[in-house]
């Protein structure tokens, strides 16, 4: 097998990967682990997020929303953690998005690499000459920025997403996610309302 065939299966086999080595895979590494949080009973902050980001949006609703007392405190803590998540879910989607987009354009540029090589075949690996030095150089350039684009910090929130949806489809159950949200903020922003329509009216206030 030739040396530039050797190194194509070897990145075929890239899922045998011991870890990362350099700094920046190492940096990168950080964020695979990251969880999606859309099921978090807390507002659990992630990565992008900063305790900051999250006062000053709860501070804007509350503006808004003005409760009085604990009871309206507590319904409007809740629509607070069911609107952060849907700003959340939409950054997953995107996050998914370029995922997909990415690993697409990798699959296509590993493809083009393949058919580079004399007798290839889509059942084993290429053991015949490198014919197209020009098409395997460029398609190798694609493949490393794709992977890159793929593996990138960007990407993560998808990535964790869609670890957890395991064989499910992860857009579909997203959207899912993204609804449920919808229906428990609305429900508390009615219980929210409904509760200060009460005090106003025993306080004797037109609302």
């Amino acid at each position: 097998m030739t040396t530039e065939a050797q190194l194509l299966a070897n990145r075929a086999n890239g899922t045998k990967s011991h870890g990362p080595i350099t700094d920046e895979g190492k940096a990168i590494s950080r964020y695979n682990a990251t969880k999606h949080g859309l099921l978090a009973k807390t507002d659990v902050l992630l990565h992008d997020e900063t305790e900051d980001d999250l006062q000053a949006f709860t501070d804007a609703l509350r503006a808004d929303l003005q409760p009085q007392g604990a009871t309206e405190d507590l319904l409007f803590q809740r629509v607070v953690g069911c609107a952060w998540r849907l700003k959340r879910a939409a950054r997953i989607e995107t996050s998914l998005l370029q995922w997909y987009i990415s690993d697409e354009f990798n699959q296509r540029a590993f493809k083009r690499a393949w058919g580079c090589f004399e007798g290839t075949n889509s059942v084993k690996c290429p053991d015949g000459p490198l014919v197209d030095i020009a098409g395997f150089n460029e398609a190798g350039l694609d493949e490393i920025t794709s992977r890159q684009q793929r593996d990138a910090p960007d990407t993560a929130l998808g990535r964790a997403f869609a670890r957890d949806c395991v064989e499910a489809d992860a857009m579909t159950k997203l959207s899912r996610y993204e609804r449920g949200l919808e229906r428990s903020m609305l429900r508390s922003l009615w219980a929210l309302g409904e509760h200060q329509r009460g005090r106003r009216k025993a306080q004797n206030i037109t609302p």
